[in-house]
């Protein structure tokens, strides 16, 4: 087990086969919980819909309600959804080079809500340290943006809270990025077959 870091993914009750994709790839070995509109085994129930409507609430939800004893047992949380792809490899052999002040991740501008709000996506993922996620806990309201990771932003403006930009965060695959080095990424966004899983996966742990 490894304490420094929990992995945090978004799904819903009828993603079976995105968790079973993560199950036995990047998933293996690691300490990773779900978060979702139904409850089993390493499944934290947040909300009662499974369709991208409720995508917000899965977001605030989860880190409203967060487990005392999760936050106590580790030092850094990695958010991403059902159909990313983590070289948690690299991310945990990097940890110490992250600055616990800031939320890192890909960094956008979404200016239907606010022509100056950053956010960082979800799809790419953001790694949060346990000092912010304390402070966002039980503070975040439902905004009504459609978007988990732009009311995210909203709340990190809210809350004086910084984020920082790192191009090794993706939000699309690496044929849309055109990467070939991919074992030097932490994330890639929209991989949704098994088979791309594992490739990306058998690449980065040679």
């Amino acid at each position: 087990m490894n304490e420094n870091i929990l992995f945090l993914v978004m799904t819903g009750s009828t993603m079976e086969e995105r968790r079973f994709n993560i199950d036995n790839t990047w998933g293996k070995d690691i300490d990773l919980i779900y978060y979702s509109d139904h409850e089993e085994q390493n499944v934290i129930k947040v909300t009662f819909g499974s369709d991208y409507r409720f995508v917000e609430l899965k977001q605030i939800n989860i880190i409203n309600k967060f487990p005392e004893n999760l936050i106590q047992k580790y030092n850094w949380f990695f958010f991403a959804d059902d159909d990313t792809f983590v070289n948690t490899k690299l991310l945990r052999n990097n940890l110490k080079n992250f600055e616990p002040e800031f939320v890192h991740g890909k960094e956008g501008i979404y200016k239907m809500v606010d022509s100056n709000l950053n956010y960082l996506s979800g799809g790419a993922g953001f790694l949060m340290h346990k000092n912010i996620l304390l402070k966002l806990k039980s503070k975040l309201t439902y905004l009504g943006t459609g978007f988990g990771d732009v009311t995210m932003g909203i709340h990190y403006k809210k809350n004086n809270i910084q984020i920082k930009h790192d191009p090794r965060f993706c939000s699309q695959t690496p044929q849309v990025e055109n990467i070939e080095d991919v074992e030097n990424y932490f994330t890639f966004h929209y991989i949704k077959k098994f088979e791309d899983m594992i490739e990306i996966y058998n690449k980065c742990n040679n």
